[in-house]
C-alpha cells in the first residue's frame, strides 16, 4: 500500500506512440505542435484504494477526478477527459493529486488496464 502525492504516473504499455511523443520512461507526452488536443486517463484501483488524479500540462493541472470506495471489494475505474491549447514542447502527463492522499493499489492488466491518451483535434 502506498499514500503518495504528486507523483507522476508511468504507463508503460504502449499501444500507439506516433512520433515517439509519450515517453513511458517518465510519464510525459511532449507537444509536437502548437494546437488544441484532447487527453484522457483511466486509473483502475482495487476495492481498498482510494485517490485522486491530475492531468498536468507543464506541471499546472489542468482536470482533476477522483475516486473513493474503500473498504468495498470492488474495482474502479477513475477516468478524465480535458480539451487544451497546448505549445510545442509542452509536457502533459498524469499524476496521483498534489495535495489529496493516494492509498492502496493502481491496477492494469488483461482485465483491464490503467490508460493515458492524447489526440490532436485542430490544427
Amino acid at each position: 500500500m502506498t499514500q503518495d502525492q504528486d507523483r507522476t504516473l508511468l504507463f508503460d504499455i504502449v499501444k500507439t506512440n506516433i512520433n515517439e511523443t509519450y515517453s513511458p520512461h517518465n510519464g510525459s507526452f511532449k507537444v509536437p505542435f502548437d494546437r488544441v488536443y484532447g487527453f484522457t486517463f483511466s486509473v483502475r484501483e482495487d476495492g481498498s484504494s482510494y485517490g485522486s488524479y491530475e492531468i498536468m500540462k507543464n506541471n499546472v493541472a489542468v482536470g482533476s477526478a477522483i475516486g473513493i470506495v474503500e473498504g468495498i471489494n470492488i474495482q474502479q475505474q477513475v477516468i478524465r477527459t480535458v480539451i487544451i491549447s497546448a505549445d510545442k514542447s509542452d509536457e502533459i502527463s498524469v499524476r496521483t493529486h498534489s495535495s489529496l492522499p493516494h492509498h492502496g493499489l493502481i491496477l492494469s492488466n488483461t482485465r483491464g488496464r490503467s490508460m493515458f491518451a492524447g489526440w490532436l483535434i485542430s490544427d
